[in-house]
């Protein structure tokens, strides 16, 4: 998954899926380096919550649940009708500054470069996951979400 771009696999979710999100196998990252995270949506109705995340291991295997590290999301929002919408998200490394408010956020300085929120790696990840899930909202149950072409590549973007 790094150094280029990478199928993970594709997924159709129905909204029976909330909380049981399509997590690729987990891959080695560095810590030190910036990472791009991405995928495709088209949801067939306006009410289904979509969500592009990921999960952040330790070196014994173990996923990381300190502070915003815990459940990290790039997306979790509704509204990706009408045409495949591509949505991304940068984790940037771990020496870069938190902004105050938020324990493990990037201040923002990816904002024109990425559609979602941005994170930082903790100093003590060596693997991550991407995941991605569907969830209805307000009620309504009838659509569906697709989602194609899951990727995760180290960025070379300089700031």
């Amino acid at each position: 998954l790094l150094g280029q771009y990478t199928t993970v696999h594709r997924s159709v979710e129905s909204g029976k899926g909330c909380y049981n999100p399509t997590v690729s196998q987990k891959f080695p990252i560095d810590h030190t380096k910036q990472y791009e995270f991405s995928i495709w949506i088209l949801s067939t109705g306006p009410d289904i919550n979509n969500y592009l995340g990921f999960y952040v291991y330790d070196k014994k295997g173990d996923q990381i649940l300190t502070g915003c590290i815990a459940n990290p999301y790039f997306k979790s929002s509704k509204n990706d009708t009408v045409s495949w919408v591509r949505w991304n998200g940068f984790v940037l490394p771990s020496n870069v500054p938190s902004s105050t408010s938020d324990c493990n956020k990037p201040k923002d300085i990816l904002k024109y470069f990425s559609k979602g929120e941005n994170w930082k790696w903790p100093r003590n990840a060596v693997s991550a996951t991407i995941r991605f899930q569907s969830c209805y909202g307000d009620g309504n149950n009838q659509g569906i979400s697709y989602f194609a072409l899951p990727q995760v590549f180290q960025s070379d973007l300089q700031l």
